[in-house]
């Protein structure tokens, strides 16, 4: 008798569990009702487009940056600093790249901030030949933060922020890492492209007004010649231009290359005095918010570099 009654007690306990609507593969947790979604700030379209691939509609996602906007411009407005308030995670890039963050670090919970380029080592920024942070890096040229514009280092940033939204929403972890395997799988393909077209193609060379790009040159074997950057500074002096146009005629560059309807009044004078074309690249950093935003940016810059180089050896002696 004493079994039977023990077998009836597990039956009706089981039957407790299965009417609270909790499988007995759960474990022992009081009824709730399911939690509100991740609240997750980004700071940059890059990093936007990352987390809508990874996680799906599954999060609560919105991106500080608008478009159009530049970071080494922009300003938080008083509805940024609710959201960032509020949010549960905050992914930024990190290297420098947003300083309009600065001025609210110290009210935001450090625990929910997430570096999404730790892990990479930065290119430094360009500086011309001669100056003092070309000759020494101690204390010298600042990183360059626009890793994310080398595939393999969108890699990095991917599994970064993976790990992370899979370790604040344990329930969706599975179906989070099998969507990042994919957005890994064809940033690989995207890497394979670039590779593929562009290794061929000989003596190739950049200058450009965005030092964004430094970063496809280091990858994909492209020599720098100058980054004509006057972001965040009062402008380019004299001499500068003036060796920047004798070596642009020197090396015989046969384009120059600037951000998508952003080119310096510099880059276009250079164009004109010198009879060379600007053909226009995207760094992504204020880029429509969809989660392929990454792969229709890498190809159109892709594109744009094979028509550059190749149109160049095709007038090679």
């Amino acid at each position: 008798m004493k079994g039977r009654y023990q077998h009836w007690g597990m039956r009706s306990a089981l039957g407790l569990l299965l009417a609270w609507g909790m499988p007995a593969v759960c474990g022992w947790s009081s009824p709730m009702p399911p939690a509100r979604p991740l609240r997750v700030v980004t700071t940059i379209a890059p990093l936007y487009s990352f987390v809508r691939s990874i996680a799906g509609e599954t999060v609560e996602l919105s991106n500080l940056l608008p478009p159009n906007a530049e970071p080494h411009d922009y300003v938080l407005s008083p509805g940024d600093a609710r959201r960032l308030a509020d949010a549960d995670l905050i992914i930024r890039n990190g290297l420098g790249l947003e300083g309009f963050l600065e001025g609210v670090l110290a009210q935001i919970d450090r625990s929910k901030l997430l570096d999404a380029s730790v892990g990479i080592v930065p290119l430094p920024e360009w500086t011309p030949p001669g100056s003092s942070s070309a000759r020494g890096r101690a204390g010298g040229a600042p990183p360059n933060p626009h890793v994310w514009l080398d595939p393999l280092n969108a890699m990095t940033e991917v599994e970064t922020i993976a790990r992370e939204i899979c370790r604040r929403d344990p329930e969706k972890a599975r179906e989070h890492r099998a969507r990042a395997e994919r957005l890994l799988a064809l940033l690989r393909r995207i890497d394979d492209r670039y590779r593929s077209s562009l290794e061929p193609l000989p003596d190739k060379k950049m200058v450009s007004d965005h030092q964004a790009f430094a970063y496809l040159a280091a990858r994909y074997g492209i020599r720098v010649i100058a980054f004509l950057d006057a972001r965040g500074h009062a402008g380019l002096s004299p001499r500068l231009l003036a060796w920047a146009m004798a070596a642009i005629v020197r090396e015989r560059v046969p384009v120059l290359f600037s951000e998508v309807n952003q080119v310096s009044s510099e880059l276009a004078s250079l164009s004109r005095d010198i009879g060379i074309p600007i053909l226009p690249l995207d760094s992504m950093e204020s880029g429509a918010l969809r989660s392929d935003l990454y792969e229709r940016v890498a190809e159109g810059n892709r594109q744009a570099l094979v028509r550059a180089f190749q149109g160049h050896a095709a007038t090679q002696p």
